[in-house]
């Protein structure tokens, strides 16, 4: 598992660390040239460390603005709603940490899988099954807060159909 590179979307993978119970360690890479940022999300019971060594990242931290050249470093407290990417010219590095590590590295493992390594970007239907199936350490924080719910529940319902 150390060494392993996962792709989290076309613009976007990681390279696994190190992994205890405590913490996922990663190297996270992004490409320029994202058509638009990844939806807002949040964890709800794992913290995040991100620690920008080269390039640039932008970031929304719930709902705060952000723009993190290298040397720089935010925490991401579980629960916050959270989205980054790289919006400049040029490859973004970081040091990527989530604390407990939880089944991160599998929910990434079936996004890898999901993009057939970042080749394309997956299937609704089965994005939506592995958004359910991970709902303990990845939810979409789309929309006004109050239907979080509601949203949450229609992709447990899609995942459910989908997975029959």
């Amino acid at each position: 598992m150390e060494g392993e590179l996962l792709h989290l979307g076309t613009h976007e993978a990681v390279r696994v660390l190190r992994e205890t119970e405590d913490e996922l360690e990663v190297e996270g890479f992004w490409t320029p040239g994202a058509a638009a940022p990844p939806p807002p999300h949040l964890h709800p019971s794992q913290d995040e460390y991100f620690e920008v060594y080269a390039g640039s990242l932008d970031a929304l931290i719930g709902g705060a603005e952000r723009h993190l050249a290298a040397g720089e470093a935010v925490k991401v407290p579980r629960g916050v709603p959270h989205k980054m990417w790289n919006a400049s010219n040029a490859d973004a590095r970081a040091l990527w940490r989530t604390q407990p590590a939880l089944r991160t590295i599998d929910w990434f493992r079936s996004i890898d899988r999901l993009s057939q390594h970042g080749a394309r970007q997956p299937p609704i239907a089965q994005v939506t099954a592995s958004l359910d199936e991970y709902r303990d350490v990845f939810r979409l924080a789309v929309g006004p807060r109050p239907l979080w719910p509601l949203v949450s529940a229609a992709f447990r319902l899609l995942g459910w159909v989908t997975r029959r």
